[in-house]
């Protein structure tokens, strides 16, 4: 809870970590958050929750140029799950701006070398930064994420951020 994301060198790092739960679309059995090449499973979309924003297909991650955008954005919205009031996944400062932008892999947050969330198939590559926020947390209303300071505080899927680093 005191740190979220560390991101020193890997991010969501963890083997059997990773997001859990159904009804979220993410699978955290040895996937999730990997920081090697499997990231967000879920059920048949990456981010497969209900009318969530982030749709794994149609809205992929493509981590080219845009991804982590922003100066204090965060997730937004309450039908994107991501309530992006204070809390954003950053490596510095940005969060994720909008919808349809998807992550970007080279200088920002999601991603390690420039796969960034692909949907389905790549997910985080996870080499170097990756979320690296002091003080960012998920603070979602739809999706079961509660991370009002640090860390993942889920009470939908059941993921305790306590053991992320």
């Amino acid at each position: 809870m005191s740190n979220g994301y560390n991101g020193t060198s890997i991010g969501y790092n963890g083997m059997s970590n990773g997001y859990k739960g159904m009804s979220n679309g993410y699978n955290g059995k040895s996937i999730g958050y990997n920081g090697m090449s499997n990231g967000y499973k879920g059920m048949s979309n990456g981010y497969n929750c209900k009318s969530i924003g982030y749709k794994g297909m149609s809205n992929e991650y493509n981590g080219k140029s845009i991804g982590y955008n922003g100066m204090s954005n965060g997730y937004k919205g309450m039908s994107n799950g991501y309530d992006g009031k204070s809390n954003r996944y950053n490596g510095m400062s940005n969060g994720y701006n909008g919808m349809y932008n998807g992550y970007n892999g080279k200088s920002n947050g999601y991603n390690g070398e420039s796969n960034g969330y692909k949907g389905m198939s790549n997910g985080y590559n996870g080499k170097s930064i990756v979320y690296n926020g002091m003080s960012n947390g998920y603070n979602g209303k739809s999706n079961g994420y509660n991370g009002k300071t640090n860390g993942y505080n889920d009470k939908t899927n059941g993921y305790n951020g306590k053991s992320i680093g």
